[in-house]
C-alpha cells in the first residue's frame, strides 16, 4: 500500500521530531543546574569576547568570498550583510531557508536575479563541501575512522560528476531540461546553467577554494579556542578535530534551526568520548551556541530592518517557484 504525499510528509516530520526530542533528552538528562552554572561562571569574559570577534571575522571572510564570486555585481558591504542575513534566517527558521533568504536579499538589494543568486550560493556550498570533506578525510586518517567520510564523499562525487558532465556535454543537459514542466521553471534552470557555464578561468576557482579554506580554518579555530582556551579541556589535537568534525556534522542535519539540539548533542557526545563530564561539555556547548546567536541575530535583525529583506519575503518565495524572482 503506497502512502500519499501528505502522509509521507507527516511521517517524515514525525521522524525528525522524534530524533530531535532524543537529542534534547540526551543533552539535558542528568544535568546538575548548579554545577553547570558554576562551570559557566569560571569562563573568562574577555576570552569569550575575543572568540565573538573571531566569529565576526569569519562572516567578513564569507562576505569577501561572495563579493569575489559576484565579480562586481554586488558591493562588499552588501555581500557581508547577505552572509549575516542568511545565517540569521537559518537560526530562526527550519529547513535551511537561509540560502533562499540570501537569494532574496541579493535580488532586492543587489539587483541580482534569482538564477544568478542561486549560482552564487551553489558555488559557496560546493566549495564548502569540498573543503569540509578534505578536513574530514584528514581527521579520519588521524583517528583511523573512515565511516564519517562516506556520506560527504558520495555527495561530493555526485556533484563533481554532474558538473563535469555538464561542462563537457552542455547541449545534452539543455536538451534534457526541455522536459521540465512549466516554462518559468525551465527558463530559471536554463538561466542558472548559463551562469555556471559562463564561469571560466582557473584563477577564480583557486580563489574560491582559498577563501573557503580560510573560512573553514576560522570555524576550526572557533571550536578549538572554546575547547582548549575557554573551557580548558585536556584533549589532544586529534581529539579536538573529532569534536570539530562531529559539531559540523550535527549542524548539517536540518532537524531544527541552526542544528539546535543536534549540533549541541554532537559537541557533548564527542567531548564525552574523551572523558569530559556532561555538565562541563554542555557548558562549552552553551557558550558556543550563545556566541553564534548573539552575532547572527544582532546583524540579521539589522539587515532585516535596514534593508527590508524580511522573513515574510522568504516564506512567500518558499511557497512560490524560484523563477518568480528572476
Amino acid at each position: 500500500m503506497r502512502l500519499d504525499h501528505a502522509t509521507r510528509r507527516y511521517l517524515t516530520l514525525l521522524g525528525k521530531l522524534i530524533l530531535l526530542a532524543g537529542c534534547v533528552v540526551y543533552l539535558f538528562n542528568g544535568v546538575d543546574p548548579e554545577r553547570l552554572a558554576s562551570v559557566v561562571k569560571r569562563y573568562h569574559n574577555g576570552k569569550i569576547l575575543l572568540v565573538l570577534f573571531l566569529m565576526a571575522t569569519g562572516f567578513a571572510l564569507m562576505g569577501v568570498r561572495l563579493w569575489d564570486l559576484a565579480r562586481g555585481a554586488l558591493g562588499l558591504a552588501k555581500s557581508v550583510f547577505a552572509e549575516f542575513y542568511g545565517f540569521f534566517v537559518n537560526n530562526v527558521l527550519p529547513a535551511r531557508l537561509g540560502e533562499m533568504a540570501k537569494i532574496v536579499y541579493l535580488y532586492k538589494e543587489g539587483g541580482i536575479e534569482a538564477s544568478q543568486g542561486t549560482e552564487l550560493v551553489f558555488w559557496e556550498r560546493f566549495a564548502d563541501l569540498n573543503v569540509f570533506l578534505f578536513l574530514v578525510v584528514f581527521g579520519a586518517f588521524m583517528t583511523g575512522s573512515l565511516a564519517i567520510v562516506l556520506p560527504f564523499g558520495a555527495l561530493a562525487l555526485i556533484i563533481w560528476g554532474l558538473l563535469i558532465f555538464f561542462l563537457l556535454r552542455p547541449e545534452r543537459v539543455y536538451r534534457f531540461i526541455r522536459i521540465i514542466p512549466g516554462r518559468k521553471v525551465e527558463d530559471f534552470v536554463r538561466s542558472f546553467l548559463s551562469y555556471i557555464q559562463a564561469r571560466t578561468g582557473c584563477s577564480g576557482y583557486v580563489k574560491l577554494m582559498l577563501f573557503s579554506l580560510l573560512i573553514w580554518l576560522e570555524h576550526l579555530l572557533e571550536i578549538f579556542l572554546i575547547v582548549y582556551w575557554i573551557a580548558g579541556f585536556d584533549l589532544t589535537w586529534t581529539q579536538g578535530f573529532v569534536v570539530f568534525a562531529m559539531t559540523l556534522t550535527g549542524l548539517s542535519i536540518p532537524l531544527a534551526p541552526a542544528g539546535l539540539g543536534v549540533a549541541d548533542s554532537a559537541i557533548v557526545f564527542s567531548l564525552g568520548l574523551y572523558g569530559v563530564g556532561h555538565n562541563e561539555a554542555l557548558a562549552a556547548s552553551l557558550v558556543w551556541r550563545f556566541l553564534q546567536y548573539v552575532i547572527t541575530l544582532a546583524m540579521g535583525l539589522l539587515v532585516m530592518f535596514r534593508y527590508g529583506a524580511g522573513l515574510k519575503d522568504v516564506l512567500e518565495r518558499r511557497k512560490a517557484r524560484p523563477a518568480s524572482d528572476g
